[in-house]
């Protein structure tokens, strides 16, 4: 997703100046994919082994959207642009 700004110039109110509009371009039909990552405590998982597969899936594209606290661990919610 691209961001720009197109000026505009105020004809109401011509003492005002010019004002800066935004624009965003938008990806049609853009499509997701989406993976759930379980953590549980009293497996291998440590804080460094979570980060690091954390960076693992980042560097593949992935995107953590939210983490979401269960009783007995959390689930860890991605997603990426679908290929």
């Amino acid at each position: 997703m691209r961001f720009g700004y197109r000026t505009t110039h105020m004809m109401d109110n011509p003492a005002s100046g010019t004002a800066r509009v935004p624009i965003v371009y938008v990806k049609p039909n853009i499509k997701w994919e989406y993976r759930v990552m379980a953590h549980t405590p009293g497996n291998v998982d440590t804080p460094d082994n979570i980060e690091e597969t954390l960076n693992t899936l980042g560097a593949e594209g992935w995107e953590l959207v939210s983490v979401v606290p269960r009783e007995g661990g959390a689930d860890f919610y991605l997603k990426r642009l679908a290929e």
